[in-house]
């Protein structure tokens, strides 16, 4: 629930990019992941077992960040703002 936020920003970057490989990439990630709970869940295993997916969202997130480039709208103060604070 606390990587909801994150993952809705990776969201609109995606959609708001016109390449459509990166967007074919999250969205397959993205049901390859599901897919991957849903047997966790159908075998009911243990929460221990779920450790792996807050770092890979996190992954994705940031693979996300790197790869598609911010709208060409946004003042470019802020953009230099912004990237100086995330480093």
């Amino acid at each position: 629930m606390v990587l909801l936020p994150f993952l809705l920003q990776a969201v609109g970057w995606t959609l708001k990019q016109g390449d459509d490989r990166t967007k074919r990439l999250a969205v397959g990630t993205y049901v390859l992941i599901n897919a991957l709970l849903l047997i966790l869940i159908a075998f009911k295993t243990e929460h221990a077992y779920y450790v792996w997916l807050a770092p890979i969202w996190l992954a994705g997130y940031l693979f996300l960040r790197a790869r598609v480039r911010h709208s060409e709208n946004e003042p470019l103060s802020c953009a230099r703002t912004r990237d100086a604070a995330l480093g």
